[in-house]
């Protein structure tokens, strides 16, 4: 079974990915904003803080822990949400030029020294090498991969990108219908951290594998 959308002649995975990625951690980067702006006008204990202060949000990473440079937690959300605000319309109107991959990876870093949050940096870290190799050809990708192994995993694009999608939905699943808030002993140890990063990685693993599905080496 085919997911159409994802199989079109001019569709590039890479790009896709990119977009997707860096939308996503900004709009969670905006989030985490949101939170330290309703702490108020105080000081940050410490580098590391919490953007939610007790009991948090209704899921296991319900208190959105992260890392500011910034020493209050007003201004620190105010500087996230607009860089937030700025990656989202980076990711939809800049991402394909020259630099737009640079850019973003240089909003990344800034936005999680504001206090964007570990998951959001992740994402957007991603979603950056992901731009930096929109029209790359890949020469060392299809020289150590072998075709058939490409084209099988292309086949996994669709289906990686929705389990990556599945991930918030699943959270607050977690939060709203079994209680389960932060923190939650044993939550993301282990397996659990395991597959959520393998995700992650997966998803533009499989997108350059996707773009250059079709290519033999020449």
């Amino acid at each position: 079974m085919k997911v159409r959308i994802f199989n079109g002649s001019n569709f590039n995975a890479s790009k896709f990915t990119a977009i997707l990625f860096s939308i996503f951690g900004g709009f969670f980067g905006l989030e985490h904003g949101i939170g330290e702006i309703l702490q108020g006008n105080i000081s940050t204990p410490t580098l590391k803080i919490f953007a939610y202060s007790a009991p948090g949000l209704p899921f296991p990473f319900g208190r959105e822990p992260a890392l500011s440079i910034v020493p209050n937690y007003l201004i620190s959300g105010i500087f996230t949400v607009l860089l937030g605000l700025i990656i989202i319309i980076w990711s939809i109107k800049l991402i394909q030029i020259k630099f737009g991959g640079l850019g973003l990876l240089c909003l990344s870093i800034i936005i999680f020294l504001t206090g964007g949050g570990f998951g959001p940096f992740t994402t957007l870290i991603f979603a950056s090498i992901a731009a930096l190799k929109i029209n790359s050809n890949f020469i060392w990708w299809k020289r150590l991969l072998p075709f058939r192994l490409r084209t099988f995993v292309a086949k996994l694009f669709p289906w990686v990108t929705i389990l990556f999608l599945s991930w918030i939905p699943f959270e607050l699943i977690l939060g709203l219908f079994f209680g389960i808030g932060y923190p939650y002993p044993g939550y993301f140890d282990g397996l659990p951290r395991l597959l959520v990063c393998s995700i992650i990685f997966a998803v533009p693993f499989v997108a350059i594998c996707h773009s250059r599905k079709n290519e033999t080496i020449l």
